[in-house]
């Protein structure tokens, strides 16, 4: 399996587990966004590096 399998069965799995637990997803989004390079995702989405670790915590708002 390669790296995009990987994420797409682990999200696959998050948005099974949805249904029982509404922070899957979220968790899931967050795990994902963390293994690879925070400051060029945040770059990409137009939002700060530390407002998108905020945004992805267990805590946090990812809307």
């Amino acid at each position: 399996m390669d790296v995009i399998e990987d994420v797409a069965s682990y999200l696959q799995i998050a948005l099974d587990e949805s249904a029982e637990d509404p922070t899957a997803v979220p968790r899931a989004l967050g795990v994902i966004a963390r293994s690879g390079n925070m400051g060029e995702l945040a770059r990409r989405v137009g939002m700060s590096r530390d407002g998108l670790y905020k945004a992805l915590s267990d805590q946090g708002n990812p809307t």
